[in-house]
């Protein structure tokens, strides 16, 4: 008795093998070929053009600035005078 699929194409299907069941790296880590180095450059890389160029990090960051130098110019935020007890 033919399956459904040979009554649909007309000739008998042959399926794949079954694919083996790999190890699930911890922490989600691929063992790569690439050196510290030449990642933290590549890391570098990434983070820059994918973050840094995005309109709310740099409202983000140029509102930090803003408030930093506001503090610093503006306001004293260490005590220098103590009283005497």
């Amino acid at each position: 008795m033919p399956n459904a699929g040979e009554a649909i194409i007309g000739k008998k299907l042959i399926m794949p093998e079954p694919e083996t069941k790999r190890e699930i790296p911890q922490y989600g880590k691929v063992k790569t070929s690439m050196n510290e180095e030449v990642f933290q450059e590549h890391y570098s890389d990434f983070c820059f053009k994918t973050l840094y160029i995005k309109q709310e990090v740099i409202v983000a960051m140029t509102e930090i600035m803003r408030e930093c130098d506001h503090v610093a110019m503006k306001e004293n935020i260490f005590k220098m005078e103590f009283d005497k007890l």
